[in-house]
């Protein structure tokens, strides 16, 4: 038995896109992992006492979202777009963010994220999807973005090649996360590590630049309560 389904609008849109991109930019992909065990730990702490703070929207997937605009704001090479000719470096960073919905994927964009605290960010990035999810996104909220997330993880997925949106330079997906056996002065102990996925245009940003800012994510990612606490 075949059963032929037509390929919706917004399919055909996508697999366009997508093609062009692979196309027309030079993708490679690099995959690195952060200890986020204090992380974990720190996203408890808030759902405990997150609607005291103004951060009970807050959780790991925000954080994560936070620590990747703190990383380019330290690294606009890769908060850019290049249409071939022009490298253009963005001083707003904004982040748009893969969503499944029932008619297919769809890239929200957090307008000016760089100005925006955790509990504001977690607020906003939930309100974005549950208007794509519903069919009501403004299209004006699906332009604009500097750089990409898409997080596979609950999905567990731990890690994967995200495809570029162009005309921006890079994305980076985030995997689940593994248990992994780390060595201590006192021996041995288990830690819980996020799998990142940053694939890059090598036309404009080479691999030493896109390892530096996986190191820079990595460092935000560890060390995330005293980031908070810097601003």
């Amino acid at each position: 038995m075949v059963t032929e389904v037509k390929l919706p609008n917004i399919r055909k849109i996508i697999a366009k896109n997508l093609m062009a991109a692979l196309h027309e930019q030079a993708q490679y992909t690099m995959n690195a992992e952060a200890d986020v065990t204090d992380l974990l730990a720190l996203r408890k702490q808030i759902k405990g006492a997150g609607e005291a703070l103004g951060l009970a929207n807050a959780n790991i997937g925000d954080m994560v979202m936070f620590a990747v605009v703190k990383a380019l704001a330290k690294h606009p090479e890769l908060n850019a777009e290049f249409d071939g000719n022009v490298i253009r470096q963005h001083s707003a960073v904004n982040v748009g963010f893969a969503c499944d919905t029932p008619r297919g994927l769809m890239v929200p964009v957090l307008h000016g994220a760089q100005a925006m605290g955790l509990g504001q960010m977690g607020a906003a990035v939930k309100s974005l999807a549950k208007d794509a999810i519903g069919g009501t996104l403004d299209p004006d909220a699906m332009v604009g973005g500097t750089f990409t997330v898409s997080n596979l993880g609950a999905f567990g997925v731990t890690t994967f090649t995200p495809v570029i949106n162009p005309p921006q330079v890079g994305i980076l997906g985030v995997g689940r996360t593994l248990l992994h056996p780390v060595r201590t002065a006192d021996g041995v102990e288990y830690r819980d590590f996020m799998q990142l996925s940053l694939t890059l245009d090598h036309r404009v940003v080479d691999g030493a630049p896109g390892a530096r800012f996986l190191q820079t994510l990595t460092a935000i990612l560890e060390n995330f309560q005293l980031v908070c606490i810097a601003g």
